[in-house]
């Protein structure tokens, strides 16, 4: 083979490799904008999720801090100091703002796994940092009534989960079942969310929790008010721990 014939060989065989490139381009997560190989978030983006990653958060409730909050003894803010929360502990990757709010409804709506997928990488060295994920036994997605999944085609917090599972080797299981249809909790105004998510959880019977550690996993968080549903049910069969990880929490009650 000659040397002229070698080299073209060469030049085809990358450019094929780069051709669906070329074709279907990386995009960045959080505005759509086409990265640079190997990126990917744009920068613009990715300075962003620098400011909402790194916002301080009440590790209870998940509510952000304020610079001069007080945490108290039992690790509660100001907003849930006193009230009553079946989770152990929560931990999250950002806040409900650019890039990652319109990152995740890409997900959520509009089947952008890849997107999911981007967030869940975000999210998973969190997770890792607190110090009871070594405790953790099984990872448990929120689970969605069956006539939703018709329309999603896909239950994004068993993605996140199985993500998760993956890099983690925690195994995913569901535990929880939806036991009704409920209406979608951002259509609800803030004092109706926590009725509408009353005993809509029923906990498969075919696993024993008892005195295991278990982490919820779910996209976003606003009033809390499925995430605590889902604990209570969980709680029932007597596990030791139940803790939470989400992708992001959002402050806006419209959300």
């Amino acid at each position: 083979m000659s040397m002229l014939t070698k080299n073209t060989n060469n030049f085809l065989i990358q450019t094929a490799k780069k051709f669906p490139r070329l074709i279907f381009p990386d995009l960045c997560p959080g505005c759509q904008k086409i990265v640079h190989p190997g990126h990917s978030w744009c920068s613009d983006c990715w300075a962003k999720l620098a400011i909402v990653m790194e916002r301080q958060y009440c590790q209870s409730c998940s509510c952000n801090l304020g610079p001069h909050q007080h945490i108290t003894s039992k690790n509660r803010c100001s907003r849930c100091d006193g009230k009553t929360i079946p989770l152990s502990g929560i931990c999250r990757m950002g806040t409900f703002d650019p890039p990652i709010d319109d990152a995740i409804r890409r997900f959520k709506y509009h089947g952008q796994a890849k997107t999911g997928f981007s967030l869940t990488q975000l999210l998973i060295p969190i997770l890792k940092e607190q110090e009871w994920f070594d405790e953790i036994d099984i990872l448990c997605p929120i689970p969605m009534h069956w006539t939703r999944g018709l329309t999603r085609r896909f239950n994004h917090a068993e993605m996140i989960a199985e993500w998760v599972s993956k890099k983690t080797s925690v195994p995913t299981i569901n535990l929880l079942k939806r036991s009704r249809l409920t209406i979608q909790q951002a259509a609800l105004p803030r004092a109706a969310r926590a009725e509408n998510m009353k005993n809509a959880f029923l906990a498969k019977r075919q696993w024993n929790i008892k005195n295991a550690n278990i982490c919820l996993i779910d996209d976003v968080m606003t009033t809390g008010a499925t995430l605590f549903e889902a604990a209570k049910t969980l709680s029932k069969r007597k596990p030791k721990n139940i803790y939470a990880a989400i992708i992001a929490k959002s402050e806006n009650i419209n959300n």
